[in-house]
């Protein structure tokens, strides 16, 4: 019969934290696992509003000529990012809807009609876009901003 049993106490406080040590390992593990392979991550409305507010910015601090001959540099976009992810459409003066319109100052991309389609905000598939109008001078200047861009991490 043993008469001294504290120090066995040690040993079970020592596989308590052992097992809590585990258990917080295989939490950080599977949540890492889920996030790397979980679906993918939808900005494209945010990209979608920076995009309207930098071309907008660019419309108000630059001429519509400098914009009509050298969007890219006047803005300050970069030509391959944007010709891949985005699109934008800038109208002066129109009289008719800019997302129909044939004549306008800039046009990077088209189907600028899925912008205006009701159903899109259930539809992960299509761009998100914003759309709004900047007084410059005496011009109404129309800037119909969206993006396409997909995000997801593939193993």
């Amino acid at each position: 019969m043993r008469l001294n049993n504290k120090g066995d106490t040690g040993n079970q406080m020592m596989s308590l934290f052992y097992v809590f040590l585990m258990l917080v390992v295989a939490v950080g593990l599977s949540t890492g696992i889920f996030i790397f392979f979980g679906a993918e991550y939808q900005f494209k409305q945010i990209d979608a509003d920076e995009m309207y507010l930098k071309v907008s910015d660019c419309v108000l601090q630059n001429s519509l000529g400098e914009i009509g001959n050298n969007f890219y540099s006047v803005c300050g976009i970069n030509k391959p990012v944007a010709e891949k992810y985005f699109r934008v459409k800038i109208c002066v003066n129109g009289n008719s809807d800019c997302v129909v319109s044939d004549s306008s100052l800039f046009v990077l991309g088209s189907d600028f009609q899925s912008c205006v389609l009701k159903g899109i905000k259930d539809n992960s598939n299509f761009p998100r876009c914003v759309n709004g109008f900047v007084k410059k001078g005496s011009d109404n200047v129309e800037i119909i901003a969206g993006s396409q861009q997909k995000i997801r991490r593939i193993a």
